[in-house]
């Protein structure tokens, strides 16, 4: 774990001194640059979606699961929680 640890604080030791320096300060305002930073690239424009295909695939996903049963942390027509229900429907419907 050293030989992983070790050269990762040597690599980033200006950042941490800088950190214990300024405090939550310091925190902040590298959080600020940060965020700055990344705000400043082109966005990517999302893809085209058939929605008519997007639809009927999760009407058909939806359906699998009416009449399951409440299970806690379930995930499957068997047994559902409600975060199981929207993962389950976007994983048969073939979303991300």
């Amino acid at each position: 774990m050293d030989s992983i640890c070790l050269p990762l604080t040597q690599r980033y030791r200006p950042a941490a001194r800088f950190l214990k320096d300024w405090g939550q300060l310091g925190t902040l305002l590298a959080l600020i640059l940060g965020l700055v930073a990344g705000c400043g690239g082109k966005s990517a424009k999302a893809p085209e979606v058939d929605r008519r295909a997007s639809e009927t695939a999760i009407k058909k996903a939806i359906q699998s699961y009416m009449g399951a049963p409440y299970r806690y942390g379930g995930a499957s027509p068997s047994g559902v929680d409600c975060s199981g229900l929207v993962m389950g429907v976007y994983q048969r419907a073939g979303l991300r």
